[in-house]
């Protein structure tokens, strides 16, 4: 099938060959290298113009459907709580007001964890209580023999992951030594104390500087035999905390919804723990079978790995690094978000996803004591229409600018839109949600831009979404479905995939924590797309 697209690039190819065949008849024609030139010139010129002119044109052509996305705004309950444009720019100047941190870590990273211990081992002897951030305090647990031997196997821990994270190799960037050297300078002051934090295995108190594990609760959950396979990752998690705010050189500042007064974002439990299951142990045979924690904000965090497909930017790693360089900047490159407004849209999600779980001011005013549920029908699915209009808009930018042929593209859009209406479990939304239907207006949209790029009917689209799909890898939509819903189940990897899913895969590698971390069920949308228009229908009978 050929489009525009197609053919500028042949045009591109075929570029050199009409200027080598410029030079050669102007020269088999004595004619002057000055006119030479100017031929050269007016033929090159003419022929990027003609490009150029034809490339806008389609931008132009498609740009509508771009549009028609944006012309649909969600409505958002409690928009009285929500940021604004306003707020959007003050977190920008909060962001980039700051000093660079000036500390040069030496790689010794032996030398490093030994100080650490060492420091740890000092304040549990001389101290028997601390007090919390929030005020309450805790009693110390007695330093004896055991202790010091758990400091001892925590040193190891603390080695082997640091290495990790310091990734000592000379060929790093230069902006990769700072973030390093930052992370360093945060870590380097850190102690590891043994209490009984609250309600948690274990806990990164900004104000002590300290991570305290609570070991009767650890061995409580996991069993006394289980107790150190478990320790290490929970103490990784709680270094990942400490990597999230900014270092003594500038403001403390986390990646997360704007608010009124403080509250930690769910990005930064989901983003600690999914970095230990992606980057520190996704190779790891000892922890195949870890049970990570934070399962629900891990899912949620796959809405936001969906911003980063289909645009330059959109990596796992800049994703971490990111939220670990508290690099506002680097994580509105990954979602996207060049535009005021894009920012916004990226924040609505963020706020709403914080209030689900009362990590908002919204969430702590409005949603104090009542039930997850009922948290989750006030918020509403107004963020998922942010979501998915988002995602096509960059889905339409790509495939006018990119070689993305149908099959890739329609199996694209069947994970996107069945995952933005995954888990909408409470049949209250669909009735009192006025965002539902915005849903299917999108997705329609999106369709018809299908139907017109690739030059299809509706009923061609259709029969090649269902059964039609095949290429010379004898795949269809709904096989390719089903084997990356294996990743979702944990029962295939990458090198167990059919040849074209891989293939696919390898295109849009953000797909595979994306996978790994929310179930990608493949009839959410047909079941959502029924109950919407069911009780659509049952509205109108009743008036």
């Amino acid at each position: 099938m050929l489009n525009l697209k197609n053919l500028k690039n042949l045009k591109l190819r075929f570029l050199p060959f009409l200027v080598a065949g410029t030079m050669s008849f102007s020269l088999a024609s004595c004619v002057s290298q000055e006119n030479d030139k100017v031929e050269l010139d007016s033929a090159n010129d003419k022929v990027v113009e003609t490009l150029y002119e034809e490339e806008k044109e389609e931008e132009n052509e498609y740009q509508k459907f771009i549009d028609y996305n944006n012309s649909i705004e969600p409505d958002y309950n409690h928009n009285e709580f929500y940021p604004t444009i306003e707020d959007v720019k003050k977190q920008d100047n909060f962001f980039h007001n700051d000093n660079e941190c000036t500390y040069e870590f030496d790689g010794n990273v032996d030398g490093l964890v030994f100080d650490i211990i060492d420091k740890s081992k000092s304040f549990m002897k001389n101290n028997e209580t601390i007090k919390y951030s929030d005020g309450t305090t805790d009693t110390l647990q007695t330093f004896d023999y055991d202790l010091e031997i758990k400091y001892n196997y925590i040193k190891e821990y603390l080695i082997r992951y640091l290495n990790k994270i310091t990734k000592s190799d000379y060929r790093l960037s230069d902006e990769e030594k700072k973030a390093i050297n930052e992370d360093i300078c945060r870590i380097k002051d850190i102690v590891i104390l043994f209490a009984r934090p609250k309600d948690c295995l274990a806990c990164f108190d900004t104000d002590l500087n300290a991570i305290i594990i609570n070991e009767e609760l650890i061995e409580n959950d996991y069993g006394v035999s289980y107790y150190w396979k478990e320790l290490e990752p929970i103490i990784n998690h709680e270094i990942n905390h400490a990597r999230q705010y900014s270092c003594e050189h500038r403001k403390f500042k986390v990646i997360g919804s704007i608010n009124k007064e403080e509250h930690i974002p769910f990005l930064m439990e989901s983003s600690a723990e999914s970095y230990l299951k992606n980057k520190v142990y996704n190779d790891s045979i000892l922890y195949s079978d870890y049970d990570y924690n934070y399962y629900f904000e891990r899912m949620d965090e796959a809405f936001i790995l969906l911003l980063g497909l289909c645009h330059e930017g959109g990596d796992i790693d800049n994703y971490y690094d990111s939220i670990f360089e508290s690099d506002l900047d680097k994580f509105y490159k990954f979602c996207g978000a060049e535009t005021e407004k894009e920012k916004l849209q990226v924040n609505n999600i963020l706020y709403s996803i914080d209030s689900r779980y009362a990590r908002s001011d919204l969430g702590r005013e409005e949603f104090a004591g009542k039930s997850y549920s009922n948290a989750d029908l006030e918020v509403g699915i107004a963020y998922r229409v942010e979501i998915f209009k988002y995602v096509l808009n960059n889905m339409i930018k790509y495939t006018t600018t990119n070689d993305f042929s149908l099959e890739d593209n329609v199996l694209l859009f069947n994970i996107v839109k069945n995952y933005v209406v995954s888990d909408i479990y409470n049949s209250d939304i669909y009735e009192s949600d006025p965002n539902c239907s915005k849903i299917e207006e999108l997705e329609k949209n999106y369709r018809d831009f299908i139907c017109e790029y690739y030059n299809l009917t509706l009923d061609e689209l259709n029969d090649f979404e269902e059964k039609e799909a095949r290429t010379k890898y004898d795949s269809t939509i709904q096989s390719d479905l089903y084997e990356l819903q294996k990743i979702s189940l944990e029962i295939n990897k990458k090198n167990l995939l059919s040849t074209h899913a891989q293939i696919f895969m390898d295109k849009f590698p953000l797909l595979y924590p994306i996978l790994d971390s929310r179930f990608l069920y493949m009839d959410s949308y047909n079941e959502y797309s029924e109950k919407v228009n069911t009780d659509n229908k049952e509205l109108v009978l009743t008036k």
